[in-house]
């Protein structure tokens, strides 16, 4: 992992235990949504902006922010907040924290919670040389391959919608009618399965008409 962040695609992972689990947030579409441990999206788009000052977007929410103490993800611009990653080199991570406000950072605030949100807490630094930080408030950036995944479907009674989730919308895959889904953890797999044998039409579609669809 490179000290300096460049702009691109990441998984941010937390150094909160062993496991190494990625932040991100929920397939669901709010306005806006508080950024999470093992979210379901978790490839965050970041822009270089100054030496280690950033703009993080992830799963369609080109704004990332903070309210109440707690980090969100936000489709609305005043939450367009501009982040210091600040590399900590004797512990090969970064502290994440507002330009305006460094002195709380990006941190897990349940440790003992798989799905804990991100808070913003006041930065500890321990007695010791060099100083160490907390594990909660300690994160890498893994670098990823430009690429599309099935990242979210959507079905009624009639059809199935494979849907794909890229940087700039949703595509439609295809859709089988009357397809039987057999179990909820076989889902993905049998859906996979039906637009590889079924004809598939590639069709735009916004956003509005996804979330319309998993609700029918």
């Amino acid at each position: 992992m490179a000290p300096n962040l460049t702009s691109g695609k990441f998984r941010v992972v937390s150094l909160i235990n062993d496991s190494n689990p990625p932040v991100g947030v929920n397939l669901t579409r709010p306005a806006f949504q508080s950024v999470h441990l093992n979210g379901r999206v978790t490839t965050w788009a970041i822009e270089q902006e100054g030496d280690n000052t950033y703009r993080l977007s992830v799963g369609g929410y080109r704004y990332t922010g903070a309210v109440a103490n707690r980090v969100i993800a936000s489709i609305h611009p005043e939450q367009n907040v501009e982040w210091i990653a600040t590399y900590i080199e004797h512990q090969d991570a970064y502290t994440i924290s507002a330009v305006n406000d460094e002195s709380n950072g990006w941190t897990v605030s349940d440790s003992n919670e798989a799905n804990s949100r991100i808070a913003l807490r006041l930065l500890i630094i321990g007695i010791s040389f060099p100083p160490r930080y907390l594990t909660s408030q300690l994160y890498r950036f893994e670098e990823l391959e430009e690429q599309d995944s099935i990242s979210w479907l959507g079905f009624n009674s009639d059809k199935l919608h494979l849907v794909i989730l890229r940087d700039n919308g949703i595509t439609l895959l295809g859709t089988t009618a009357k397809l039987l889904i057999w179990t909820a953890a076989r889902t993905l797999a049998t859906a996979e399965c039906a637009a590889r044998a079924a004809p598939v039409r590639m069709k735009a579609i916004t956003k509005s008409q996804v979330q319309a669809d998993a609700i029918e």
